[in-house]
């Protein structure tokens, strides 16, 4: 019998993230139901690639906006090139699973006009109002995967699946310190601010942001833009402080860490949004990035009960394998 050929449309940062959680639940089917995975990740995102390539090949495609500031011209000029790309990697698939950002349009459209079912994961941050890809291929998608039951508001028809990962087991991994992280992009203000607090053995990721880095330095502080994989400096981590995202997930849900979410006016988000995302994932909300408030956060955090959640990628992958 033919292999079930899937293509997981990993957008980078956090969408990369949760493509991994539900990829890794779906590798377990991958004999039992002769399931096939395949990848697209940005041109350039090798963070992204080398995580996913341990399940199946990874293909590259442009994305329209790699920053926010970029011109609309070069924004079209990039789609178009994905467009013309996706054609061959839709290809003899079977389903395609689109992790939100505008990455996911080209080769989700494409595999539409050919009849290929698309399944489309909405932000587990969005509450106010739907992220632009995913309303945009709502229409064209068989089924659109929410995180919790409140984003029906926004996604009535929307089925609930938190894609939480599994947690690793590692070996000799830094423990015992406090792990602070801006995600793949960065905040000036989050960093300047983090960087400020009075702290001992600290491990930082600050993404492709440059900024001075004298003053941790000074205080002994392990500081380092990116790595393929965040979850040893979580999993061996008294506490995190981290963006709004998608490693907060990680961070509270999947190792069950004390986590302090640092909101950024500057961000996407509604304060709204980072509210009822610090709820659902039971972490600490810090509006005013003010050095105090995140030492205060940090003592709270401790305190906070862990929700329970649906294990959804278990679910999803199994429903994935057997329906689709």
């Amino acid at each position: 019998m033919k292999d079930k050929r899937i293509l997981l449309l990993a957008g980078g940062g956090g969408h990369t993230g949760y493509i991994y959680a539900l990829a890794e639940r779906l590798w377990t089917y991958t004999k039992d139901y002769d399931v096939n995975l395949v990848f697209a990740v940005p041109e350039g995102d090798w963070l992204s690639e080398e995580r996913l390539q341990v399940f199946g090949h990874v293909f590259r495609l442009p994305k329209g906006r790699t920053k926010p500031t970029e011109s609309g011209v070069r924004f079209v000029y990039r789609m178009a090139k994905a467009f013309l790309k996706s054609r061959k990697i839709v290809k003899d698939v079977d389903l395609i699973i689109a992790g939100g950002s505008n990455f996911c349009i080209p080769p989700s459209l494409m595999g539409y006009l050919k009849g290929i079912p698309l399944i489309t994961i909405e932000s587990p941050v969005r509450f106010t109002k739907p992220g632009k890809a995913v309303r945009l291929l709502r229409p064209f998608s068989e089924l659109t995967v929410i995180w919790w039951n409140m984003q029906k508001e926004i996604h009535p028809d929307a089925e609930v699946y938190p894609l939480i990962p599994m947690p690793k087991r590692f070996g000799k991994i830094p423990k015992g310190h406090i792990f602070i992280t801006a995600g793949s992009i960065g905040s000036y203000e989050f960093l300047h601010s983090v960087s400020a607090l009075d702290l001992e053995n600290v491990y930082m990721q600050i993404g492709r942001l440059d900024m001075p880095l004298t003053a941790v330095q000074e205080k002994g502080w392990n500081v380092f833009r990116f790595e393929a994989g965040l979850d040893k400096f979580i999993a061996g981590a008294r506490a995190v402080i981290t963006h709004l995202g998608f490693t907060a997930v990680e961070a509270r849900l999947t190792y069950r860490k004390p986590t302090v979410i640092v909101y950024d006016k500057k961000t996407l988000f509604t304060e709204k949004d980072a509210e009822l995302f610090a709820e659902h994932v039971g972490a600490v909300l810090v509006k005013e990035p003010e050095p105090k408030k995140i030492m205060e956060a940090l003592d709270e955090a401790e305190d906070m009960p862990i929700p329970k959640v649906t294990d959804g990628a278990y679910l999803l992958a199994k429903r994935i394998v057997t329906e689709f």
